[in-house]
């Protein structure tokens, strides 16, 4: 898991030294704003659906961070991008890394409860100003104690309306690998569905329009909205 919150046992976690983190400024900067996305899970609700954003330049200095210690082209540097700068954090020299405090005016609501970010659906093992980003990169910040895995809504593009048509719910694995999902909440269009034990869910347009599909389930982190066009 990425320490976005600080613990003295977890050292190792919060990423690279000072110097990898100047090293980012240039070896990250050539992938600065190409196709990076980014989305906030809360606890009760989605925070920030996935946002694409251009990476700053220079270095983030919230919470009493060193000029020069953050990259604006890391984790660090997206989430200031992707929130206009609405989040907290600390900086602890000894780790060296920021805790993340709060993100949109959310904070986690229990001691055992931090900031974990995913990337690529996988749970990072460095610091958000560590961490080193690439062209594609989907960031994922969600408040977790650490034993939720990220769910998505497999579905087509496209649907007719009056006709049925299947999705499929899944979650990642630690290595990122997607397995299905089964007992999961699918919302589409005010109804709301249960996934069986392969994951899946038929269900019906009933008119043209954007069908917005979204899966949750207990101890899970629930998944970004997924749009299909109904025609």
């Amino acid at each position: 898991m990425a320490l976005l919150k600080y613990r003295p046992n977890q050292a190792l976690l919060a990423g690279a030294t000072l110097a990898s983190a100047f090293a980012l400024a240039t070896s990250a900067q050539a992938e600065s704003g190409r196709g990076i996305t980014v989305r906030v899970e809360g606890v009760k609700r989605s925070l920030l659906a996935p946002k694409a954003v251009s990476l700053p330049s220079g270095f983030i200095t919230k919470g009493g961070t060193p000029n020069g210690a953050c990259s604006g082209s890391s984790a660090a540097g997206a989430l200031d991008a992707a929130t206009r700068g609405r989040w907290t954090g600390k900086w602890y020299a000894s780790v060296p890394g920021i805790f993340v405090n709060s993100i949109l005016g959310e904070k986690p609501p229990a001691t055992a409860d931090y900031w974990e970010l995913f990337r690529n659906n996988v749970a990072t093992q460095v610091g958000i100003c560590a961490l080193k980003l690439h062209r594609g990169d989907q960031l994922l910040f969600a408040d977790s104690n650490g034993g939720q895995n990220p769910t998505t809504v497999e579905s087509p593009k496209t649907a007719r309306a009056g006709r049925r048509f299947t999705v499929t719910v899944v979650y990642y694995d630690a290595k990122g690998k997607p397995r299905a999902l089964f007992d999961a909440r699918v919302s589409a269009g005010g109804h709301t569905y249960t996934s069986n034990r392969r994951g899946k869910v038929t269900l019906k347009a009933t008119r043209a329009g954007t069908l917005t599909l979204s899966a949750t389930r207990r101890g899970f982190i629930r998944s970004a909205p997924v749009p299909v066009k109904v025609t």
